[in-house]
């Protein structure tokens, strides 16, 4: 699955455009070496991602790709493990 696609199912970006815009922006992040990502990278299970949202910067790692479009709010939460997250003023 693409990341764009997975952050958006995922609940962390609440529009696939909005996942690709920050995509194209840098700011999305693969791995210890923080390489910037496409939207159309294929995300794999166990893959630690970082994103830059809003005033937000989380880490988290791919426990699960889902296999449906549509997918529940609880079951959103499943698919991933936030492994740091920090506020930033602005």
């Amino acid at each position: 699955m693409r990341i764009d696609k997975f952050l958006k199912r995922s609940r962390l970006c609440k529009r696939r455009s909005v996942a690709k815009k920050l995509c194209k922006n840098d700011k999305v992040l693969y791995g210890d070496k923080l390489k910037p990502l496409k939207p159309s990278y294929d995300i794999k299970e166990g893959d630690e991602i970082t994103i830059y949202i809003y005033n937000k910067k989380i880490v988290f790692k791919i426990d699960k790709i889902p296999e449906t479009k549509s997918i529940s709010k609880q079951k959103a939460r499943k698919l991933y493990t936030i492994l740091q997250e920090e506020h930033f003023e602005i």
